[in-house]
């Protein structure tokens, strides 16, 4: 079928010494629960310096239980280049408890690279205390709320409207109303219709926090 032509195409390449290759065969082994074969295909990978398989690497760590092979894969994975977004989060992540300074620099650095979970959960935490303990920012939290939203991130949208609502974000522009006369009624006074116009939003002011309201979520 499609995956043993698939196997096929990546076993040829794999020869030919690609990295991609042998990261996307143990993906397929992962998938399907041989990580012995995994475990080979990814170390061979890392050892090329891919970024991914030692970000896949971590995450098999993590799930046999061993936190600090599973931290050293995704540091070594978050400061290859070019670096492992995911990697980042993870391991900023599995920092919180006990660093929370190290899960804001590794948040935020996810979060530059493109990572939509680590721009909402440092948008979330501009806009309300929590564990992460950023100082409480408006103006900030609607920055990375946007960015996490252009991430792809789905469930931005929700934080978005909740810092609107409690004005952290740019201003709305509220719509006035003008009446203009457009002739003699037959009650003979003068009809009037509304004109809709928006007004102009103000510049960008420095907002202020958000005390009232935060969009709750799961993380992945």
């Amino acid at each position: 079928g499609d995956t043993d032509r698939a196997r096929e195409n990546l076993n040829r390449a794999a020869a030919a010494n690609h990295p991609d290759a042998r990261y996307w065969l143990g993906q397929l082994a992962h998938a399907q629960g041989d990580e012995t074969a995994a475990t080979a295909y990814w170390q061979r990978a890392a050892a090329q310096n891919h970024a991914g398989a030692m970000r896949e690497l971590g995450n098999q760590q993590a799930r046999r239980g061993d936190q600090q092979n599973a931290r050293d894969w995704w540091q070594r994975a978050a400061e290859t280049r070019p670096p492992d977004a995911q990697a980042m989060y993870h391991l900023g992540q599995s920092l919180l408890a006990e660093n929370r300074e190290a899960t804001r620099h590794w948040w935020q650095q996810a979060s530059e690279h493109g990572h939509g979970w680590a721009s909402w959960y440092l948008a979330s935490s501009y806009a309300m205390p929590d564990a992460l303990g950023l100082p409480q920012d408006g103006a900030k939290a609607w920055q990375y709320a946007r960015r996490a939203a252009d991430q792809g991130n789905r469930d931005a949208a929700k934080l978005l409207m909740a810092l609107a609502a409690a004005s952290c974000g740019p201003p709305t522009p509220t719509p006035t109303r003008k009446a203009r006369t457009t002739g003699p009624s037959t009650t003979g006074t003068p009809a009037t219709r509304t004109k809709t116009t928006g007004a102009r939003p103000p510049a960008s002011p420095r907002l202020p926090a958000c005390p009232r309201t935060r969009a709750r979520q799961t993380p992945p």
